[in-house]
C-alpha cells in the first residue's frame, strides 16, 4: 500500500482528499490520483496495523481493506459473517469505494476509500485484501478472501437484502407489463466479460410476451427497436442500489460474469450467468435452485484477464482484433432465451 499526500484538494468519488492530508491507496490507484493533481503529491510506503487470524478482536476495531467493485464486496460477505460470529463484540468496518458501501451487511460499518491515513493507522488491525482475487485463478473468490483471513471453506452464500421500502416504491413505479419479467444486465464492468449477443436474447424474450427490464449505467442504453415490453431502467438514471432492488422484482435475471449475478444469487432470484474469460467454478455462488450457469468453451478460455493497466483485451488473442469476447459470442442467444423462458414457465 502507499500513502499519498496531495498538494491540492481533490474529489475522489464521494471522498474529498484535502491538501496536505495523507491517504492510503492501493499501488495501482496512485497513478490515477497523481494524474488528477498533475503530479503534485508526495508518495511513500505505509505499514498498516497487522492482522493476526488467532487474535481476539472482541472490543477492538478490525478494518477490512478492499477497494474493488461491488461484486468483490459481495464476495466478502461470507467472511464478514464468519468474523461477526467469531468476534461478536468486535467493531468491524470495511474500507471500500462509496459506490459499494450499500452492499455491506448491516453489522459492518463503512470507512471511505481512499482512507485517511491518520484514521486507518489508529485501527487495532487492518486486513489488507488488495489483489487477493486478481492473482488467484484456482480458488473461488470467497475462499481466497477467507483463507487470507484464516477462515477456510467458507460457505458460498452471499449476504444481501434490498431495503423493503425501496422495493415497495419501485414496485409502484414499475408496474408489470406482462405475466413474466426478466431483468438483463447488458454489460459487465470489463468488456471481455460482456456477452455480445444480448440484443438477440432481448427480442427472443419479448416475442414470447415476456417483459424485459434493461440494467446499465444511467443513460447508456439506446434501444434501436423500441418495444412496449422493453423497460429501459437506464433512462431513469437509477443508481446501483435502486437497480438491484428493481431486479429483486424480476422472475429471472440474465447477466454476464458481473455484479448482477452475485446480487441475484444473494437475493435468491433465479439467475442465468454467462461465463467465458473466467471459469464459473471460481465465480458462482449459491442461490435459487433454478440458477443456471453457462460457461463458454474455447482455446483461449479461461484467459483470466482482469483488464488491469487499462488493457481491455489480452495482447495476444482474437478478442483484441474483434472487439468482443469470441468465446462468449459462441453461446447461442436461443439457448439463453430458452432457459429464461423455461424458468419463467411461459
Amino acid at each position: 500500500m502507499r500513502m499519498v499526500s496531495p498538494e491540492r484538494t481533490q474529489k475522489w468519488g464521494e471522498v474529498e482528499l484535502k491538501a496536505g492530508d495523507r491517504y492510503v491507496l492501493e499501488p495501482r490507484g496512485v497513478p490515477a490520483l497523481l494524474s488528477k493533481v498533475d503530479g503534485m503529491a508526495s508518495v511513500e510506503p505505509v505499514v498498516l496495523p497487522p492482522y493476526y487470524p488467532n487474535e481476539d478482536y472482541n472490543h477492538k476495531t478490525l478494518t477490512i481493506l478492499r477497494a474493488g467493485g461491488i461484486g468483490d464486496i459481495l464476495m466478502l460477505t461470507p467472511l464478514l459473517r464468519a468474523m461477526n460470529d467469531k468476534w461478536p463484540e468486535a467493531h468491524l468496518e470495511v474500507c471500500c469505494g462509496s459506490r459499494s458501501k450499500f452492499a455491506l451487511p448491516s453489522f459492518v460499518d463503512w470507512l471511505p476509500y481512499p482512507a485517511n491515513a491518520k484514521e486507518l493507522l489508529e485501527r487495532d488491525s487492518v486486513l489488507n485484501l488488495t489483489d487477493v482475487i486478481e492473482t488467484e485463478f484456482e480458488k473461488h473468490g470467497v475462499h481466497a478472501f477467507g483463507e487470507v483471513a484464516g477462515f477456510n471453506n467458507l460457505p458460498l452464500k452471499l449476504i444481501y437484502e434490498p431495503d423493503s421500502s425501496l422495493v415497495g416504491d419501485l414496485r409502484i413505479r414499475y408496474p408489470r407489463k406482462a405475466k413474466a419479467r426478466v431483468g438483463i444486465q447488458l454489460k459487465a464492468s470489463s468488456p471481455i466479460r460482456t456477452y455480445p449477443n444480448m440484443n438477440e436474447v432481448i427480442y427472443l424474450l419479448v416475442a414470447k410476451e415476456i417483459e424485459v427490464v434493461l440494467f446499465a449505467e444511467p443513460h447508456t442504453i439506446i434501444i434501436d427497436r423500441p418495444h412496449p415490453l422493453i423497460t429501459n431502467a437506464s433512462s431513469d438514471a437509477l443508481d446501483m442500489e435502486d437497480s438491484v432492488a428493481l431486479a429483486s422484482l424480476c422472475d429471472c435475471l440474465i447477466a454476464p460474469d458481473s455484479s448482477f449475478v452475485h446480487f441475484g444469487c444473494a437475493m435468491n432470484v433465479p439467475t442465468i450467468g454467462l461465463y467465458g474469460s473466467f471459469s464459473y467454478s471460481i465465480r458462482r455462488t449459491e442461490g435459487h435452485p433454478n440458477n443456471y450457469f453457462i460457461e463458454a468453451k474455447g482455446e483461449c478460455s479461461p484467459c483470466n484477464h482482469h483488464g488491469q493497466g487499462g488493457e481491455a483485451w489480452p495482447s495476444h488473442g482474437p478478442c483484441k482484433r474483434s472487439g468482443f469476447c469470441n468465446v462468449l459470442a459462441g453461446i447461442p442467444a436461443e439457448r439463453v432465451a430458452r432457459k429464461a423462458i423455461q424458468i419463467c414457465k411461459v
